[in-house]
């Protein structure tokens, strides 16, 4: 057990809603140990540029790179 908590949440803002476009905000969160290393929590958090094409697509992937 490494001693850690943590949450996250995320939503859907008023103008996404409007435009029916989905959330594009990701994070992921984990902590890495080592043999001999005290852990260390280590987070992601990405906020999709909501001029890009597939923002929610870019921000789900450089936040899955942590797990």
């Amino acid at each position: 057990m490494s001693g850690w908590a943590w949450a996250g949440a995320r939503a859907v803002g008023t103008s996404h809603v409007a435009e029916a476009l989905p959330c594009q905000d990701a994070f992921s969160c984990t902590v890495w140990t080592r043999s001999g290393s005290l852990p260390v929590l280590v987070a992601a958090l990405a906020d999709g540029a909501g001029s890009a094409a597939r923002a929610d697509v870019g921000a789900s992937l450089a936040s899955s790179l942590v797990r």
